[in-house]
């Protein structure tokens, strides 16, 4: 009867459960455990341009577009910048980032990284385009494959061996039936592979302009840039040359009052030394 009223009592059962060492968290407890460590506490280094550009290039010799490439491409990644601790998620995470950014395409400030992501973008579109024909090309010969195999199973020669069991003995000079030659069937592709040349030939053509409107626009930034740079010395150098003249200006007008201020105390001085001759022949006749 004790031991029921015991195991019964709420205030027992909460010090057992309370003593117990497999007691269940608190709430609080799991809600902390599940913290992420903010900004500084087990965030990786962040991207420099460099780190992006050389990102950008080697996607750009690459054109991923399979785990394969992807592997390909951290470990180009990963010979110069090891020590980031780069995975293919976050470089894939940055390329997104970059080639989404909300920048128009004719805006010439924007940024050579999300210029170069932008281009590798249509680069890899572009691929997988031509990759699509690739494979629907291959499906379309192995469909092509099977109708031959099939019309080449319909047209078969049928197994003769329980017919030459039955087939009464003759002599040698028993007239016989003509020969029956089965032709093979052959396999002709029913579509013809122009349309692939004519997308490979557009892809490549495509292609081709990319590149050569990239390079153009590259190169007219660049011509931007030098004249930007000599715009900026020939104004740095005006600039310079109007303070030397402010200056030479400054440092006449300063020796002319100079001057005007000497031959004023010369002026005086004359002045006193005539009145004193004055003063002298006054006083004394």
């Amino acid at each position: 009867m004790d031991e029921t009223a015991s195991t019964s009592d709420p205030l027992v059962v909460r010090a057992e459960a309370s003593a117990s060492p497999a007691a269940t968290p608190s709430p609080l407890a799991r809600a902390r455990g599940r913290e992420r460590p903010g900004p500084g506490r087990g965030s990786s280094k962040s991207f420099t341009m460099q780190e992006k550009l050389f990102l950008l290039s080697n996607m750009q010799a690459i054109v991923p577009i399979d785990g394969y490439d992807w592997d390909t491409v951290l470990e180009m990644h990963n010979e110069r910048y090891a020590s980031c601790e780069r995975d293919v998620n976050k470089l894939r995470r940055k390329f997104t980032s970059l080639y989404r950014t909300k920048i128009p395409s004719g805006d010439p400030h924007m940024p050579e990284d999300v210029r170069l992501a932008k281009y590798v973008r249509r680069l890899i579109s572009e691929k997988n385009i031509v990759t699509a024909a690739n494979e629907g090309m291959e499906e379309m010969n192995e469909s092509d494959n099977d109708e031959g195999e099939a019309v080449t199973g319909e047209f078969a020669r049928p197994d003769t061996s329980d017919m030459e069991e039955q087939r009464p003995t003759t002599g040698s000079n028993a007239e016989q039936g003509p020969t029956v030659v089965i032709a093979s069937a052959r396999r002709t592709p029913r579509r013809s592979t122009a349309a692939y040349n004519d997308l490979m030939q557009a892809y490549y053509s495509n292609l081709e302009l990319d590149r050569r409107r990239y390079d153009e626009d590259r190169q007219r930034r660049e011509e931007e840039e030098v004249r930007r740079r000599e715009e900026d010395h020939r104004r740095c150098e005006e600039e310079r040359q109007r303070r030397e003249e402010e200056r030479q200006r400054y440092e006449e007008e300063r020796r002319r009052r100079e001057e005007d201020r000497t031959d004023f105390r010369e002026f005086l001085r004359s002045v006193g030394d005539l009145a004193k001759a004055y003063i002298q022949s006054k006083t004394n006749p």
